[in-house]
């Protein structure tokens, strides 16, 4: 089982699913977005970055993020065992608890990790925790049937309907992405005892000349004929790069 480095740990986040949460973003993805949020989550590897307008350029620079005086050096990718995840994402569990919030992995793509991402969320259920999974959906369906069963909320972030787009935005075929897309719908509306909550994101303001108002009204049109709101689904349009635009209801 492959375990990713972690780029970041965001608490009483609220825009990572519904209520307070604690977010974790997981180095390396498979996709090189244009737009991407976290560019310095793309590497698997750890990277160092220095902040020129903190940095003192000091003689005796040991390049540490651990005794910087200025914080200008921080490390993008840090290991944390499974137990040591869960007990962080417990400390802030009364806000859970009273906002209806939980625990989300993110990224870069967690299901680039689906083994480890399993066993973690596997984790998260006996503690007691609420879970969301921010993916691409770029991965095989028996990923997607392997870590089902314990995830409350899918926040697939879906980037073009065309292929041709998705493949000059993303660097990858969106064949898979829809075929898995496509399965988690069916089951919102289709089998409401199993029904997971979506919230799907889709690239809109940052890149107009990308993202075509016809495509993206089409897809639109055929994700609310397939999964009206009332059968848990709801659609996001996050705005320009780094800024947010979710509205959790």
């Amino acid at each position: 089982m492959k375990a990713p480095l972690l780029l970041d740990v965001r608490c009483l986040a609220v825009s990572d699913g519904p209520g307070i949460r604690t977010a974790f973003f997981v180095k390396g993805c498979p996709l090189r977005c244009l737009w991407c949020h976290n560019p310095e989550s793309q590497s698997p590897e750890p990277q160092i970055a220095r902040f020129q307008h903190l940095c003192r350029h000091c003689v005796k620079c040991e390049m540490s993020e651990a005794t910087c005086p200025t914080r200008a050096f921080k490390i993008y990718g840090k290991s944390m065992s499974i137990s040591e995840i869960v007990a962080e994402a417990l400390e802030d569990k009364a806000f859970y608890d009273e906002s209806g919030g939980g625990v989300t992995l993110s990224g870069g793509e967690p299901l680039l990790y689906w083994e480890w991402a399993l066993e973690l969320f596997k984790a998260f259920k006996a503690a007691g925790l609420h879970t969301c999974l921010d993916t691409s959906l770029f991965a095989a369906p028996e990923v997607i049937d392997a870590i089902l069963p314990v995830t409350d909320v899918w926040l697939p972030d879906f980037k073009a309907a065309d292929d041709d787009l998705h493949r000059r935005c993303t660097g990858v075929a969106n064949a898979p992405i829809k075929a898995n897309l496509k399965r988690l719908v069916d089951l919102a509306y289709h089998d409401m005892a199993r029904s997971k909550y979506l919230a799907l994101g889709m690239p809109v303001g940052e890149a107009p000349a990308l993202w075509e108002r016809p495509l993206r009204s089409s897809m639109q049109s055929r994700i609310h004929l397939s999964a009206p709101s009332d059968h848990g689904m709801q659609l996001n349009s996050p705005t320009r790069m780094g800024a947010s635009g979710v509205g959790w209801q």
